[in-house]
């Protein structure tokens, strides 16, 4: 790739946006203009930046791109694309052996991975839900995470990846809850019904009802899409005409008028919501999350892998390229998952007194996975802008590499898990109940 001055860049895609993309806002481009909060760029716009620059104007988006947290500013987004392209690399990597004796140093000192931990990634609205409460009664919620990346994925009849769909209960999540923690989660239907649950103001019972989010613009994210159905706690207030909306997975609250409310509850996208019950909620015991992470892991089909893998199928084999980029929109949503492998590894290396640099090893593969994934989005959205299906051979490539990667995070999981309580059996956790 030749070197860009930044001016060019710039210029490049001032042109892309308001010319090919004919995105709105344009009057306040600027370097300094943030990319969400001044242009209203979200992540589906800047996918298509990227796949317009690439196919259109030649230049080759970095890894770096990918990683929406890097892109805040017009500035931030010529810095990345004017970078060197460093490949992801996917090759296997053996993963060093632990120092026992590292490890039990840095657990007497805490330090390293045994250290005060960073804030919660929040990667999945109903399993923040469900945890919320279980940390406010400080109960450790990061095994219940062996649950999130292989959440249900919808594909729906025209072979679009989706991250929500009408079929879809939650069940695996539930009753994996209830197992291993104690709680208890009943569905409830109507919204009325939930208002109603929240008037009894019942301490130990936590209101989750889903909303339509594109029915509150006040309350945008990067995921802009209509409808966006997304699950959020609920709460009274001392106004009796407004509610308390807590959006745990966007860390964000505030009190919005019950009839706006309502009115995100009732759009023809969503469906009721859950009553957490916490009366009963306790500490898992080491076997408890030794079975339940081996049984939740116990599957290596790697649903997103399986997914992708047809939904590329079916757009080759019935000549409707042009649409692969709208079957992949709601990626994003779904990559982020991964990220809970990484909260599943602190909570293992902790218990286990393990080192810190093997952690590191395992944190860096995650990366890598989670990047990979972003880089697949990328791909399939050049391959539906270019139309050449001869493209699909590299993706399926990537995705081969994928697939090892993530069946080698989950083997090491299954494998520590089973280190928690290697003297006791357990009763083996049926999630299928």
């Amino acid at each position: 790739m030749d070197t860009v001055t930044a001016p060019s860049l710039i210029d490049t895609i001032r042109l892309v946006l308001a010319e090919e993309i004919r995105h709105p806002n344009m009057e306040r481009f600027a370097i300094a203009a943030r990319l969400r909060e001044d242009l209203g760029i979200d992540s589906v716009v800047l996918m298509e930046l990227f796949v317009r620059l690439e196919t259109g104007h030649g230049f080759e988006v970095p890894k770096t791109a990918l990683d929406g947290a890097r892109l805040i500013t017009v500035g931030d987004l010529i810095l990345q694309l004017s970078a060197d392209v460093a490949a992801i690399d996917l090759s296997p990597r053996a993963a060093p052996p632990v120092d026992v004796e590292a490890g039990l140093d840095e657990a007497l000192a805490a330090g390293g991975v045994h250290g005060e931990m960073p804030m919660d990634i929040k990667v999945h609205c109903f399993a923040s839900c469900l945890c919320d409460g279980l940390k406010k009664r400080a109960i450790d919620q990061r095994p219940f995470y062996a649950a999130i990346p292989d959440a249900e994925i919808a594909v729906d009849d025209l072979h679009r990846l989706r991250y929500h769909a009408g079929f879809m209960d939650h069940r695996h999540f539930r009753i994996g809850f209830e197992t291993l923690y104690g709680g208890k989660v009943t569905t409830v239907v109507d919204p009325m019904n939930l208002i109603a649950h929240l008037e009894r103001r019942m301490p130990a019972i936590d209101v989750m009802a889903m909303v339509d989010l594109h029915r509150l613009p006040e309350r945008e994210n990067s995921f802009d899409r209509d409808p966006f159905p997304h699950y959020v706690l609920i709460e009274t207030t001392e106004d009796p005409m407004t509610i308390l909306m807590r959006d745990v997975d966007f860390r964000w609250e505030g009190p919005i008028a019950k009839v706006r409310l309502l009115n995100a509850m009732e759009s023809p996208a969503v469906s009721g919501g859950f009553l957490i019950d916490h009366t009963n909620s306790r500490e898992p015991s080491p076997s408890e999350v030794a079975s339940f992470m081996g049984e939740i892991l116990a599957k290596d089909g790697m649903p997103l892998v399986a997914a992708l893998r047809s939904t590329l199928d079916r757009h080759i084999e019935q000549d409707r390229l042009s649409e692969l980029g709208e079957a992949v929109a709601e990626l994003p949503i779904l990559i982020i998952r991964k990220y809970a492998y990484e909260h599943v590894f602190a909570y293992l290396w902790r218990a286990l007194r393990r080192d810190t640099a093997s952690f590191d090893v395992w944190a860096d593969k995650i990366e890598r996975l989670v990047q990979g994934y972003r880089m697949v989005h990328l791909e399939m959205e050049k391959l539906g802008a270019e139309g050449k299906p001869e493209m699909a051979t590299r993706i399926r490539e990537i995705l081969d590499r994928l697939h090892d990667i993530e069946a080698a995070i989950r083997h090491e999981i299954r494998i520590s898990a089973t280190m928690l309580a290697p003297d006791e059996a357990g009763e083996k956790i049926n999630l299928s109940a």
